[in-house]
């Protein structure tokens, strides 16, 4: 993903991302066929717990006007390691 590779520079490492919290809210549905405009930003990162963890938005557009169609917001811990830390 782009804006992982943006964010994060130095690749995502050898230990898996864990998705901790989201929320999505759709706007309208999406038809089959529409043509929509896919978007997104790290809106924050920081360390808590020696843990780092990444904030982001996504936001799907209709691509023929700019309508809110969905938004997601996920925060993910960085290079989780099962039974130690990050």
């Amino acid at each position: 993903m782009i804006l992982f590779r943006r964010a994060c520079p130095g690749g995502a490492g050898p230990d898996a991302r864990l998705h901790y919290a989201f929320d999505s809210t759709s706007y309208e549905r999406i038809e089959v066929g529409q043509v929509v405009a896919v978007s997104g930003e790290i809106t924050r990162r920081y360390e808590k717990r020696e843990r780092e963890y990444i904030e982001m938005r996504i936001e799907m557009r209709a691509a023929s006007d700019g309508r809110l169609l969905v938004r997601y917001d996920d925060t993910c811990l960085l290079r989780y390691k099962p039974g130690g830390k990050a």
